[in-house]
């Protein structure tokens, strides 16, 4: 269920040799740096002039990501972003390690390698860290929303005194199945009863059963003291499962849902039963016609059902490769929301009187540096699983206006592409200035 999102920063193996662009005067071999040795022939890789081979890349790299991965990768690149056409800087910090940026037709894709040290360096790290749109407008953002097979929408909304504002938005009213993305109303309802004094955050409580991936909280020991404001951080930047539902626990079921009626839900029952991760992998896994059951049942039925569910909950007894294959039961045992549902939560959580609540949505900005830093403040949350992706922003521009920024897309039918949805969300987003 996380967001692999953070693709931003996940190892590329994309890069290989290339003529140095006209913008970037060649360096002389006696004074060129490994980097700037290395920086052209990443771009003719880049542009489909050159293969990778071991002349470019660390045998330990190849082994890792192999050749037709590393293509395959390129090929993704071009398709989001049309040809890589020049290298846009290069950027040193430290004798084998910089920065280097790619301009691409509609994007500047920045990159972090690593070089060997040799009379020939290769290249033996590569890190994608940051996307940035380049010559790109709402209208031709829609049309590739439009495009999608499935479903998908996407909204940008002003937030400000009264109910958000739409800027633009396609299918904004229309219901996602939104993935992980549901743990921002857990946050809430937690930010509400600390601001109550119902709670602190540094209360101690023991975390509860182990869920399935992702997190790491289902390896620690049972019962384990952990403080609210530590599991909070987890479900959020992490979308640590095992965290969120002792959350849910903790804050109460019945009353999430009432806070997501607060915050002005407009298809409560689609969500309702508020669902644990493990309860929803458990129905998703378990046998065919209790899953039909549940999803026709009504609110009431649905939560003797789970109450009935609750002495089977064992996260090692449930197959995880159920969520590898094809999506599964995506529009009756999820959660669910349109980008106005977002927004709406979204300025519940601006207008938290506590600045917890901005830095634990801010430690993963969902974001590579460079775009972060064009904005005062940023906060992410994302969701997935096959099928179903979301990505949503709150963030605050520079000249101190807030606006959430919120995309779904679902495919009962198929998995969907993540690359494909993040090259979108960072469009979208770029369009706030």
């Amino acid at each position: 269920m996380r967001l692999i999102a953070i693709a931003l920063a996940v190892m590329l193996a994309a890069t290989a040799p290339a003529a140095l662009a006209q913008s970037v005067a060649a360096p002389s071999a006696r004074t060129a740096s490994p980097l700037e040795q290395i920086a052209p022939r990443l771009l003719d890789l880049l542009a489909g002039r050159a293969a990778p081979d071991a002349t470019l890349f660390t045998n330990e790299f190849l082994a890792a990501i192999p050749p037709a991965q590393i293509k395959a990768i390129v090929g993704q690149l071009a398709a989001q972003h049309g040809s890589a056409e020049a290298i846009g800087s290069i950027k040193p910090m430290g004798s084998t390690l910089g920065r280097v940026t790619i301009d691409y037709q509609k994007s500047r894709v920045t990159m972090d390698l690593r070089v060997t040290d040799e009379p020939n360096p290769r290249i033996s790290e590569l890190l994608i860290t940051d996307i940035q749109p380049r010559n790109d407008n709402l209208a031709a953002i829609e049309a590739d929303f439009r495009a999608l097979p499935g479903s998908a929408g996407f909204g940008i909304y002003r937030l400000g005194s009264g109910k958000p504002q739409l800027v633009a938005g396609y299918n904004p009213q229309r219901q996602f199945a939104i993935g992980s993305a549901f743990k921002l109303w857990v946050l809430d309802a937690l930010a509400a009863d600390v601001i109550a004094k119902r709670r602190k955050w540094s209360d101690v409580v023991s975390l509860g059963r182990p869920s399935l991936p992702s997190g790491d909280m289902r390896k620690w020991p049972p019962g384990s003291p952990v403080t609210l404001h530590t599991l909070a951080v987890a479900m959020i930047s992490d979308s640590d499962n095992t965290a969120t539902d002792t959350l849910i626990g903790v804050v109460g079921r019945e009353r999430i849902g009432q806070h997501l009626l607060a915050t002005g839900h407009s298809a409560p029952a689609l969500t309702l039963p508020f669902l644990t991760t493990l309860e929803a992998f458990a129905l998703k896994a378990g046998p065919r016609d209790e899953r039909d059951a549940y999803g026709a049942a009504d609110d009431a039925t649905q939560a003797r059902m789970l109450t009935a569910l609750a002495p089977r909950l064992d996260a090692g007894k449930i197959d995880p490769a159920f969520l590898s294959g094809k999506p599964n039961a995506i529009a009756t045992i999820e959660w669910f929301a349109s980008a106005e549902d977002l927004a709406e939560l979204l300025d519940s959580l601006r207008r938290r009187p506590d600045p917890a609540v901005m830095a634990i949505l801010g430690v993963n900005p969902g974001l590579g540096p460079d775009s972060a830093a064009r904005y005062a403040r940023v906060g992410f949350k994302g969701g997935s699983e096959p099928g179903v992706l979301n990505l949503t922003w709150l963030v605050q521009s520079k000249d101190g206006s807030w606006y959430a920024v919120t995309a779904s897309w679902n495919d009962p039918d198929r998995e969907v592409d993540l690359q494909r949805f993040l090259g979108l969300g960072q469009r979208l987003l770029a369009q706030v200035k």
